[in-house]
């Protein structure tokens, strides 16, 4: 899991993905962003929801 400690807090913590902008994304910066994204992706879900 990445970072447990996030799981068990109830403070919102944003997180923001800041990379210089090129003409095409690094693989490894993309699939660093999609991992992240999935870890978190019921947190993502429930908060558009509500």
């Amino acid at each position: 899991m990445v970072l447990p400690s996030l799981y068990k807090s109830q403070i919102p913590i944003p997180v923001s993905f800041i990379y210089p902008e090129r003409d095409l994304m690094p693989r490894r910066l993309r699939a660093f962003i999609d991992f992240t994204i999935a870890q978190f992706q019921d947190e993502i879900q429930r908060r558009k929801k509500g």
